[in-house]
């Protein structure tokens, strides 16, 4: 690896705890054994009840770099804004209290940051889920100069429509010059609980004049089913509502709201579905659809994928009565518990009497992987296994 020229540039690392206590000592121990040793820790203590905060202070007896915050409970946007105002390093980076890093991480955004003087780095991130571990991006590695144009395509064609290109808008995954990120940030408000990343990266793009992102996922994000991102009820649609607001009038303060204005929409009411659909007791609602039933006429089915893909058609094809649902299956089938229907390890494929394996998921790369692995390791004939891309109920 090409070594840091100048040692002397700090990084301020912002870590906002809430009620992590069983993944606080994971992650603080990926921070300080971080190959970069230039750090100031920033542990925001957002007014945990679990001992958190007590951890947060014994990491400060032993590490000088650690300094602790200790506020009344504010929300995830107060705790980093706290953060931020104490900052004193050139560069910030965030790092959730529940996740953990690998150890060249902030050595290798450094290097990129000093490298290509941009106001800020992009990377993937590694997403932890009941032991499995799966990298995710979906993009180059490339410098970009941020005119109004790219930062309208990346709004549109990397987050807001991700079919091609994905860009993860969390603050996490980031390196940032300070004074930027600070003038960003500020401007997300407090009570924003749902899409607060959203807000700043959109600001970021359309504030910046330099963005390199880099195909790395040394960022390990924990999906645990009581995190805020996975907590669903009728004030998530309110909190929708205001991030909805609120994108518009940055949008249209940019003068980018004409561009964006269809694709936007869209998303929006995208995401007033898929909450429906985690909210309506049995999912009974759909946004994708499986786009030639007729290729399925008086079959017996088996749907791979137990995805925002599979749940949605395993619903649609349990109301066609021209076709019978014999398994549901995923690799990953143990992470998957519906009240309406069961998902079973893929094995069970030796097993079962079929004409027809549907995959069920978005990505033509992701489907051909599971095809090739069929007829590999279970012997399965490729005609006996369909993809079509999934039709979308928002797509125009």
């Amino acid at each position: 690896m090409k070594e840091i020229s100048s040692q002397n540039k700090q990084i301020s690392v912002i870590v906002p705890i809430y009620n992590v206590k069983p993944y606080l000592e994971k992650c603080m121990e990926s921070i300080i054994g971080q190959t970069y040793h230039n750090l100031q820790i920033i542990l925001v203590d957002d007014g945990s009840t679990d001992g958190s905060g007590k951890l947060c202070d014994i990491y400060a007896e032993k590490d000088a770099r650690v300094k602790v915050i200790h506020k009344t409970n504010g929300g995830l946007v107060s705790a980093r804004k706290a953060g931020l105002r104490i900052a004193e390093g050139g560069y910030v980076g965030f790092v959730d209290g529940d996740d953990f890093i690998e150890a060249q991480f902030y050595e290798r955004l450094l290097q990129d940051m000093l490298e290509h003087q941009v106001d800020f780095v992009h990377t993937g991130y590694t997403k932890e889920q009941n032991g499995i571990g799966l990298r995710c991006f979906n993009f180059e590695t490339e410098k970009y100069t941020l005119t109004k144009e790219v930062a309208v395509n990346f709004i549109e064609n990397g987050i807001l429509n991700s079919q091609n290109m994905h860009v993860y808008h969390g603050m996490v995954n980031n390196l940032f010059r300070k004074e930027f990120i600070q003038k960003c940030y500020d401007r997300v408000p407090d009570e924003q609980s749902i899409g607060e990343d959203l807000i700043c990266f959109c600001i970021c793009l359309l504030e910046g004049s330099g963005l390199y992102m880099h195909k790395l996922a040394l960022y390990h994000y924990i999906q645990r089913s009581g995190s805020i991102i996975n907590t669903v009820n009728t004030e998530r649609i309110i909190q929708l509502s205001k991030l909805q607001i609120c994108l518009k009038n940055i949008f249209t303060e940019y003068k980018v709201y004409d561009s964006l204005q269809k694709c936007f929409e869209q998303w929006f009411l995208k995401e007033i579905i898929t909450t429906l659909k985690k909210t309506v007791r049995g999912g009974f609602i759909s946004l994708y659809y499986f786009t030639h039933p007729e290729w399925i006429h008086r079959k017996k089915v088996v749907i791979y994928g137990a995805g925002d893909v599979g749940q949605d058609y395993y619903l649609q094809l349990s109301r066609n009565l021209d076709c019978r649902i014999v398994c549901w299956v995923d690799a990953n089938y143990h992470a998957y518990h519906f009240e309406y229907g069961e998902v079973k390890e893929i094995g069970q494929l030796k097993k079962l009497q079929y004409d027809i394996i549907l995959i069920a998921v978005k990505s033509p790369e992701h489907a051909g992987e599971i095809k090739e692995e069929l007829v590999a390791d279970l012997n399965i004939p490729e005609t006996s296994i369909i993809w079509e891309r999934p039709g979308y109920i928002c797509a125009e």
